[in-house]
C-alpha cells in the first residue's frame, strides 16, 4: 500500500526535548559587625577594602562551579579594643566564686559494699548484731571479710573497706569538707573564652559577596521503547549563553512555550549557561497494518541525515501477546499439576 494515498496513514508529532539552564547570581550583604578575639589589626587590614559596596567591582567566577564567597572589609572600620569582661585575659573563677575551692562531702558511701546492707551480713549496719541473716554462700565469702564489724562487734562479717560503717573519708578532700575548684584547679582565675585570653578584640564591617549558581531544566523525556535508537539519533543542539539569543526558527510551538519563560533574565543574574537538545519525532500508525507502530525521527549529520524508522508493536498487539503468554503459564502449571497427582 502507498503510505502517500490520503487515508492510509495517520501522523502525529512527539518531540523530544532536554532543556538544561545554569544561571550565576550575585547576592550582596554590606554592614556586617565583626567582632574576633584578639589583636588582629594588621591582618584584618590586608583583607580587601570597601568603600561603596553596590559600586565595588567584583569578577564573576568562570564556569558554574560552585565558588567561595568574597569577603571585603569597609576602609577605616578596622579597630582594636580592650576586653571589657576580663582584666589580661582572666576573670574570677565562676565556679567557685573567685575562692579556689568548693564545697566536699567528707564522708562518701562505701565502694565496697555501696554503702547498703552489705556492709555487715550480721547486722546490715543497723548496729543490731544478728537482725540479717548471712547469705547463703556466705562461707565462701568469708575469705574477703574482714575480722569484725565496727556497729555491731561481729566477727567474720563486715565489709573489709568501710568495716560496717557504710561510708568512707572522701579520698579527695581527705574529709575536709572542700577540695580544689574543678574549673580552676585552685587557681581563683580562668582565662577568659569570648577573647581567647587576649584582653582584646578586633572589630570592622564586613561585607560579602556570594555567587551562588541555580539549575532549570524542561525535558519531554524519551519513551522507553525509543531509547536506544533515539541516542544515535540527529539531535539539534544549540547552546544559549545570552537572555537575547534567539530559539530555532524550526522548534515546534509545544516545545517553544516550555523554553521561553525560562530564556527571561531574573534579578541579580551575572552569568548564564543554556543548551537545547530538541528531537523532531513522527509517529505513524498504518491503517492497514494496525499491530504495529512505526516511528521516525533524523539520523546524525555524519551518517548521512537521513530518516531513520523504526518499528515498534502497537497496544492491542502488546496486551494480546501478554494474554497468550499468561495463558501458556497457567496451562503449564495445570499440566505439571495433573502429573504430580498421577505419579502420587
Amino acid at each position: 500500500m502507498r503510505l502517500i494515498v490520503p487515508g492510509t496513514a495517520g501522523l502525529t508529532r512527539h518531540p523530544l526535548l532536554d532543556f538544561r539552564i545554569d544561571r550565576r547570581f550575585e547576592e550582596r550583604h554590606g554592614g556586617l559587625e565583626r567582632r574576633v578575639p584578639g589583636k588582629r589589626l594588621k591582618q584584618i587590614s590586608k583583607r580587601p577594602t570597601y568603600v561603596d559596596l553596590p559600586t565595588h567591582p567584583v569578577d564573576v567566577p568562570a564556569g558554574f562551579a560552585p565558588s567561595p564567597p568574597v569577603k571585603l572589609v569597609l576602609g577605616g572600620s578596622v579597630a582594636e579594643e580592650p576586653c571589657p569582661d576580663c582584666a589580661a585575659g582572666k576573670r574570677d573563677c565562676d565556679a567557685c566564686g573567685g575562692s579556689g575551692t568548693q564545697d566536699c562531702p567528707k564522708r562518701v558511701k562505701c565502694a565496697g559494699c555501696g554503702g547498703g546492707a552489705d556492709a555487715c551480713w550480721s547486722c546490715g549496719g543497723t548496729r543490731n548484731r544478728g537482725s540479717r541473716k548471712p547469705p547463703a554462700n556466705a562461707r565462701t565469702q568469708a575469705r574477703t571479710r574482714t575480722d569484725w564489724c565496727r556497729r555491731c562487734g561481729a566477727h567474720d562479717m563486715a565489709c573489709p573497706q568501710c568495716f560496717g560503717r557504710q561510708t568512707m573519708t572522701c579520698r579527695v578532700c581527705e574529709g575536709k569538707g572542700h577540695r580544689p575548684c574543678d574549673a580552676c584547679g585552685g587557681s581563683k582565675r580562668v582565662r577568659h573564652k569570648p577573647c581567647a585570653g587576649t584582653g582584646f578584640f578586633t572589630t570592622f564591617v564586613e561585607a560579602v559577596i556570594t555567587h551562588p549558581v541555580q539549575s532549570d531544566q524542561e525535558r519531554v523525556p524519551t519513551p522507553a521503547h525509543l531509547w536506544w535508537p533515539t541516542r544515535r539519533a540527529g539531535w539539534r543542539r544549540e547552546s544559549l549563553s545570552n537572555a537575547t539569543d534567539k530559539l530555532p526558527a524550526d522548534l515546534p510551538d509545544t516545545l517553544r512555550t516550555q523554553v521561553e519563560p525560562q530564556l527571561a533574565r531574573a534579578k541579580r543574574e551575572v552569568a548564564r549557561r543554556a543548551t537545547l537538545h530538541f528531537l523532531p519525532v513522527a509517529r505513524v500508525m498504518v491503517v492497514g497494518d494496525q499491530e504495529w507502530v512505526y516511528f521516525a525521527f533524523p539520523e546524525r549529520p555524519e551518517t548521512g541525515g537521513t530518516l531513520k524508522v523504526v518499528r515498534r508493536p502497537a497496544k492491542q498487539r502488546v496486551v494480546r501477546l501478554a494474554g497468550i503468554a499468561a495463558t501458556a503459564v497457567v496451562i503449564a502449571v495445570l499440566v505439571a499439576w495433573l502429573a504430580v497427582r498421577a505419579v502420587g
